[in-house]
């Protein structure tokens, strides 16, 4: 397979699929000099993709370049303001880096960019729950007269683990009574999750 990826990057330089399976290709045979030189390859046909700077900082991220990483997601917020991926790293870096405030920011960025950007709608299911993290719904920004997809199983346990995560981030900050709210939104999107698929 690699070597058909490597015949189709050659064939056509500016076709960005090829470029980026055979990046993800070499990642995955831990090549990742060669790996980061395809993408980069690609980045300068299509500065904009998405797709290849997430590749990038995976790859940066790997080879533990963070600060290089945050720069590609940051590069991808310009273009793709409500990326859930990019947004979702930013706060993770964040929260290593014990910038809790700005880590509990992007988490909340997160839930909202699934809310609104990605047109899910996980405002019914928690209609009846009255807590709301980090004092402000995560799910305001959703549109309720517009009809949208129902929530999917993958969609509830990304939104469970950042809420997760903003407990975490909420208890080192010592906002208790904050973190529990949080722990206990995710604990009542784990419960929506099981009755809905099981």
């Amino acid at each position: 397979m690699l070597r058909l990826y490597e015949r189709a990057t050659r064939n056509d330089p500016t076709h960005l699929q090829s470029h980026l399976n055979y990046g993800i290709s070499l990642r995955e045979l831990g090549r990742y000099d060669e790996a980061s030189s395809v993408l980069h390859r690609a980045l300068h046909h299509h500065p904009n993709s998405t797709s290849l700077r997430l590749e990038i900082a995976h790859i940066h991220t790997i080879l533990g370049e963070i600060n290089a990483a945050a720069t590609q997601y940051e590069n991808i917020l310009v273009t793709d303001p409500n990326s859930t991926s990019a947004l979702l790293n930013i706060a993770a870096i964040h929260h290593n880096d014990l910038r809790l405030d700005e880590a509990l920011l992007g988490y909340s960025r997160t839930i909202a960019s699934i809310s609104s950007y990605n047109q899910t709608c996980f405002h019914h299911i928690i209609s009846n729950n009255p807590n709301e993290i980090l004092g402000i719904s995560p799910f305001s920004s959703v549109n309720q007269s517009n009809p949208c997809k129902c929530p999917t199983e993958s969609d509830f346990t990304f939104v469970r683990k950042i809420l997760s995560n903003s407990g975490q981030a909420l208890h080192q900050l010592g906002r208790y009574n904050e973190a529990i709210k949080s722990f206990s939104e995710s604990l009542y999107m784990q419960q929506s999750c099981d009755s809905n698929w099981k």
